[in-house]
């Protein structure tokens, strides 16, 4: 229920060619567009690729003082490709064709943590203490992204005031997220193991939709100060999302010695693989009108209505839509604006708070899991300043309903159930105030932005209790959000220019949840759906839902283990994210086209900015450990347009 980014693909010059070509050590890209029937059939293409290990990182090998601080890299990129036909059949009627195909990965693998506590000649401990520990911990994190586009457009002129647009799309998603960890613990004294551990785990996670759209949208604008649209939407998506889990693990302890000094070892091993899969399908149709008019000269208003209707097995939902929105011109240049939208959505982002291992699944709603719902207030300033100078600000409030979550201590490592026996529903709300001081006219150009927000989950319903019903920070809350870019322009001479931009952004870090508890306790299994009455035998639990006194029933084993728990969702924040860029461009214009080369530098003061954690030692101290991608990067390319 966020914001929605319309990217459009320009269609070929019918009557010429032109195209761009750059070479970077980072990455390249050539984009070629022209006609094919001049003035009929026109064309554009384009492709992208990275190579980070290529060329930057053998240099930066020699530059490093320690090049393992690389080793993330090597399998971070991305490549796509882009087309796009348009066929003019007379001036009134065109048909257009677009294919989209990108590939992204990333591959995280933080160096090994590995602890020795050596208590066996400390005089200061106790004999029964004189024990030696060693701790092995090893992480690795995969994800990939694949997306493909595809559509058929015809637009259609019926006369100056009417066109018609119909568009027939395909779309698909693929999300594959991989987690791998080690650990390996090992205890002794002087004279006898007490215990040796292994266990590796590995999760996946992964998230496929596909989506067959058919749309129809008709412009007409039968007065001067009306534009009306309307139209209407089918959609069928293909949701399947997966989760699989591998664990293999063995233990060997000490049992007792008996009286002539004789060891009795126990050892326990086990092997567990599940996978969880389901195909889900969401039909959604929708029919909208808008009035896009101007009352009087001062004021320009846009009402609209969209009723939509999803339908999923065995559920249909309803949801009527209204949305309005004002501009007051108060003086040439100062305008005010006013906005209310509701809006809906059938498809759920399941995000997992841990901030070790976060992962996002997409799920559909379902006949107990109804669709997502917002509706949004914001009012707003817009200014003309001297200097070229433009000032926008506003502030909005969004209220969010049928939002979904994990329950308390879930997890996917030891129980094999269905997504939907995990979450519970809840609600949110989230509102904040947008600057963005922009300068688009001179030689200098630049613009600054900031965003102060705040985004709430409360899970208080029966039967959805999560955090004890307490309000929590969503792991999308960032509380500051700042950026500022300037450019400035010289014209050197009729065919020479430079360009130099610098850069600035800062991000509140990423929340989360951690552990800040260690309790140890008979063998606490995790969380299994069962009945709510509590009169279903099986129901395991966490210790986080025993403590807060659920319906569910608590099932211990025999042996005393270690649990770790948390007191509130997404109370620890990583470190802020921020870094200085900078590039100088110098171009010339000559018959062949136009040349630039350009030397970049992103991250100027090389600051470590955390994006994934794990868990690891420092000296004897258990830490969390930091993937920061993207240090200090040099970058040299060289751009032809032609």
């Amino acid at each position: 229920l966020s914001s929605v980014v319309d990217v459009g693909i320009e269609p070929g010059d019918f009557a010429s060619y032109h195209g761009k070509l750059s070479l970077g050590v980072l990455s390249s890209r050539l984009q070629v567009a022209g006609p094919i029937w001049k003035s009929h059939t026109s064309f554009n293409l384009g492709a992208r690729v990275s190579y980070f290990d290529l060329i930057s990182k053998p240099i930066l090998d020699k530059v490093y003082d320690n090049s393992d601080g690389l080793k993330g890299y090597e399998n971070m990129g991305y490549w796509d490709v882009t087309a796009k036909l348009v066929h003019r059949f007379n001036p009134s009627h065109r048909l257009s064709a677009m294919v989209y195909y990108g590939y992204d990965r990333d591959h995280d693998e933080p160096s090994n943590s590995d602890r020795v506590t050596d208590l066996r000649d400390n005089p200061y401990v106790h004999d029964y203490e004189k024990i030696r520990f060693e701790d092995h911990r090893a992480y690795s994190t995969k994800s990939s992204w694949h997306n493909l586009l595809a559509s058929l457009y015809w637009t259609a002129w019926f006369s100056p005031r009417v066109r018609l647009n119909t568009n027939l799309s395909y779309s698909a998603y693929k999300y594959d997220l991989k987690f791998d960890y080690t650990v390996a613990s090992h205890n002794e004294d002087k004279e006898k193991m007490l215990y040796d551990y292994n266990e590796n785990v590995v999760q996946q996670f992964k998230t496929l939709i596909s989506e067959v759209a058919l749309t129809s949208d008709v412009l007409w604008s039968p007065l001067s100060n009306h534009m009306l649209r309307a139209g209407v939407s089918l959609s069928r998506q293909r949701l399947k999302p997966e989760a699989g889990v591998s664990r293999v693990y063995d233990k060997v302890k000490l049992v007792e010695v008996d009286e002539s000094g004789g060891l009795r070892y126990a050892s326990d091993a086990d092997t567990l693989y599940f996978h969880v899969s389901e195909k889900q399908y969401l039909n959604t149709w929708s029919a909208y009108v808008e009035d896009d008019f101007t009352p009087f000269g001062a004021l320009r208003l846009n009402a609209g209505f969209r009723a939509i209707v999803y339908s999923v097995r065995g559920h249909t939902s309803f949801s009527p839509e209204p949305r309005l929105s004002a501009r007051l011109m108060m003086g040439s240049n100062l305008a005010l604006k006013a906005s209310y939208a509701r809006m809906s959505q059938g498809i759920h982002r399941l995000v997992s708070g841990n901030l070790v291992m976060a992962s996002d699944r997409w799920v559909a709603m379902t006949s107990d899991i109804p669709m997502m719902k917002s509706d949004q207030c914001a009012l707003g300033l817009d200014a003309s300043l001297p200097w070229h100078l433009s000032l926008s600000v506003e502030g909005y409030y969004k209220w969010l309903k049928n939002l979904i979550d994990y329950r308390d201590g879930v997890s996917y490592n030891m129980t094999q159930v269905d997504w939907r026996d995990l979450v519970a529903v809840g609600k949110g709300h989230s509102y904040g105030l947008e600057l963005m001081l922009e300068r688009k006219a001179g030689n200098l150009t630049g613009w600054l932005s900031y965003t102060w927000s705040k985004s709430l989950r409360q899970f208080n319903g029966h039967g959805n209790v999560v955090n004890g019903g307490r309000e929590f920070y969503a792991p999308t809350d960032h509380r500051h959000n700042f950026n500022i870019t300037v450019t400035q322009h010289f014209s050197l001479s009729h065919h020479w220019n430079l360009d130099l931009t610098a850069a600035w952004s800062y991000l509140t870090g990423r929340r989360g949840t951690i552990a800040n508890t260690m309790v140890t306790l008979p063998a606490l299994y995790e969380y299994y759906a069962g009945e709510a009455d509590g009169t279903t035998s099986g129901q395991y639990i966490s210790f986080s839902q025993w403590v807060n006194r659920t319906f569910f029933i608590l099932h211990m084993g025999d042996t005393p283990e270690q649990f770790y728990t948390t007191h509130n969702r997404n109370t620890y924040v990583l470190p802020a994210i921020h870094h200085l860029d900078l590039t100088a461009s110098f171009s010339h214009s000559w018959k062949y086209g136009e040349s630039a080369v350009a030397l970049s530098i992103y991250n100027v003061y090389d600051r470590l900015n955390v994006s994934n954690v794990y868990v690891g030692f420092k000296d004897t101290h258990v830490v969390l450990k930091g993937m920061c991608p993207f240090p200090f990067m040099p970058s040299l390319s060289f751009t032809h347009k032609f």
